[in-house]
Order: structure tokens, then sequence, then C-alpha cells
């Protein structure tokens, strides 16, 4: 599992809360794609290059979302190759 952690941003010497995101193992992120924190990723998930990610995504499952993030769980079975 990879997890990133953004710094908190301070304004007028006020920290803001920190978000986490979290993404599984074997998660492909496609080029471009925007995730807001806090979302969690789950294992072999597949994201479309330019997906904006606002919601949490299942593991297995293949996430489209040019407009408006659609999730599609089990799809991502097969998509790419495991080594």
């Amino acid at each position: 599992s990879v997890s990133y952690r953004g710094r908190g941003i301070s304004r007028r010497g006020r920290r803001i809360r920190r978000h986490r995101s979290v993404v599984g193992d074997r998660a492909f992120i496609g080029s471009n794609s925007n995730i807001i924190a806090p979302v969690s990723v789950g294992d072999d998930a597949y994201i479309a290059a330019g997906t904006t990610i606002t919601d949490d995504i299942p593991a297995r499952a293949l996430v489209i979302g040019r407009s408006r993030q659609i999730v599609k769980e089990g799809k991502a079975i097969g998509k790419f190759k495991l080594i």
C-alpha cells in the first residue's frame, strides 16, 4: 500500500487540517488524474486517464470520470498484466 501525506497549508499563522489519501496495491492511476483528498483507492483498481477522484474506490473497480465519477465494481480484472 502506498500513501501520500501532504503538508498542511497555513494562513496567517493558522494550521489547516491535513488529509490523507491511500492507494492500494497494484492500483493503476492514469495520467492527468486528480485525487481530491481524503479518499482511498482499493487494491487492483483501475483509474482512467484524466479522471477526477472525489469518492472512495473499492478494490478491483474501473473508474472513468470525465464529468462525473462512475465506479464499476469488479471490471478492472484482466485490464493490465500483473508482474
